[in-house]
Parts: structure tokens; C-alpha cells; sequence
């Protein structure tokens, strides 16, 4: 284990922390940063900032945790694909060829990481 590495709930502090003050300077300079009173902002707000939060970004921290660095962040490419079959199921987006190709670009990018990851751990004798 690493000793420079933290543990999950203050990465998660900490990243949120960041976005904080990031979005609202973002916000301020672009706008108010009042919050419009609605039931569905509120909910959406809700919504966004806990599954991705703690969901995504908790779930990448333990996947680093049990897995290597490089097949973590390479499964990261499987986003767009899972994304684009997700819409096409939920809201009847088009699919076409080209996006199928850049599927299978990165399909195979993927494997050939995670081919190459298992081939350095376990050298030809």
C-alpha cells in the first residue's frame, strides 16, 4: 500500500470541495448563484451530486484499491459505448455504423491493455 495514497472519504471531501469552488466562481461570474426554488431543481440536484459523487467517483477509488491503475482507467473507455447503447435503449437515439466501428476500436484498445498488462505479469519463460 502506498503511503502518499488517501483514503476514500477524503478524496471524496476533497474532490467535492474543489468542485465547490470551482462551479461557484463559474456560477457567480456567469450568473447568480442563487438556487431556483423547485422541487425538481432541488431533486435533480440531489440526484447529480450523489450518483456520480459517490457512486462513480467512490466506486473508481475502490476499483483502484482492488485492481491496477491501468485497468481501472482503461475500462474508463467502456463510458461512450455503455452511454450510446444506454440512450439508444432509453431514448430511441440512432445507432449507425460509424458508431459501431468506434465501439470496436475501443473494444480492442481494451483488450490489447489488459493483454498487455497480464503479459508483463506473467513473462514467456
Amino acid at each position: 500500500n502506498d503511503s502518499q495514497s488517501m483514503d476514500l472519504l477524503p478524496n471524496l471531501w476533497l474532490q467535492c470541495f474543489v468542485a465547490v469552488i470551482a462551479f461557484a466562481v463559474i456560477g457567480g461570474i456567469n450568473g447568480g448563484l442563487a438556487p431556483i426554488p423547485t422541487l425538481g431543481f432541488t431533486l435533480s440536484v440531489l440526484w447529480t451530486a450523489t450518483l456520480p459523487t459517490f457512486g462513480g467517483y467512490g466506486l473508481y477509488w475502490i476499483c483502484l484499491r482492488r485492481s491496477s491503475a491501468t485497468r481501472v482507467t482503461t475500462v474508463l473507455y467502456l463510458s461512450p459505448p455503455v452511454t450510446m447503447i444506454w440512450a439508444w435503449a432509453m431514448f430511441n437515439e440512432p445507432l449507425s455504423w460509424q458508431m459501431a466501428f468506434g465501439m470496436a476500436i475501443s473494444s480492442v484498445g481494451i483488450w490489447m491493455v489488459i493483454r498487455g498488462e497480464a503479459a508483463d505479469k506473467n513473462p514467456p519463460s
